[in-house]
């Protein structure tokens, strides 16, 4: 096997356990939405049948929500889930639809890059300084917010 076989193996490699980190988080996510169904329905019987309401859902529930968004995101797309408006690039030429496509590529790699970035930033200055969020619940904001650049750098 020469260096260029090694190569192509090692990104085939390096394909397929992104593929499994993907599906994993999709899972995840999927697994999340039927927690948070689960709590909200729990959250009503509480509330409408025991005149007891339950402080902590709705706050679970948007960190919930948060980490669902990111975990399946990627996953989306590789899936080419996501909303596109194509409308007038149907109309182009082909060679100038290609250049818009690779536009748009480029515009979402920067978007991207610039979430991890500035997430991965943030997630660690609040990790560094200790800070909490401090509702019905006290969580370290970190552990909020390091989704957001784990989950951007899937996409990127």
């Amino acid at each position: 096997m020469d260096n260029r076989d090694g190569r192509m193996h090692y990104f085939k490699k390096a394909g397929e356990i992104f593929d499994h980190t993907v599906n994993l988080c999709a899972y995840l996510a999927g697994f999340l939405i039927v927690i948070l169904m689960f709590i909200v329905c729990y959250q009503i019987l509480m509330r409408y049948f025991f005149a007891v309401p339950v402080g902590w859902v709705i706050e679970v529930c948007e960190y919930m929500l948060l980490y669902i968004t990111f975990l399946g995101t990627a996953w989306l797309l590789k899936q080419g889930g996501h909303v596109r408006v194509d409308i007038v690039v149907i109309l182009l030429n082909p060679k100038v639809e290609k250049i818009v496509r690779f536009v748009t590529l480029a515009i979402g790699l920067i978007s991207c890059s610039f979430l991890v970035w500035y997430g991965g930033l943030s997630t660690w200055d609040n990790f560094q300084r200790g800070i909490a969020v401090i509702q019905t619940l006290e969580i370290p904001k970190w552990a909020l917010l390091i989704i957001i650049p784990f989950g951007g750098s899937l996409l990127v």
